[in-house]
């Protein structure tokens, strides 16, 4: 899931990008924007997120607090290379 667009609040604080791709939540890979949703949706408290940062080509976990069931993240489906 490609990061389209990054509004001011906890997913800002939490050092995302726009282009940044995240790949998984807690640990559990995710490829779809319900799949994402629903671990939004479900989370208590903080929530881990394992990016792709195209900027430095590195991997990089972010933690940031789930609020109402939101981060403050827009959000488009990119098929990613699995090999």
């Amino acid at each position: 899931l490609q990061i389209t667009q990054v509004r001011d609040g906890e997913a800002a604080r939490a050092g995302m990008q726009v282009n940044d791709v995240i790949l998984g939540v807690d640990g559990k890979r995710i490829s779809t924007g319900d799949e994402f949703m629903t671990a939004l949706k479900t989370a208590t408290g903080t929530i881990e997120l394992s990016v792709f940062v195209p900027s430095t080509g590195k991997m990089e976990v972010k933690t940031m607090k789930v609020v109402d069931g939101q981060i403050g993240l827009s959000l488009k489906v990119v098929p990613i290379a699995t090999d």
